[in-house]
């Protein structure tokens, strides 16, 4: 059985979008988040970001 743990979204600036979704949901962005990777946990489903250039 498959079973959505993450949401991944690619991005050129990590922190900044996962600011942004915070302020909307009112979850902190995780604490080991970094300019590569950042994430923001919605129970068992994680929101992430990771940085891409293009």
């Amino acid at each position: 059985m498959l079973r959505l743990t993450d949401f991944i979204i690619d991005c050129p600036d990590t922190m900044k979008l996962a600011a942004f979704y915070s302020e909307v949901t009112g979850l902190p962005v995780k604490e080991d988040s970094t300019d590569f990777w950042a994430g923001i946990r919605f129970g068992a489903i994680e929101l992430a970001f990771i940085r891409v250039d293009d």
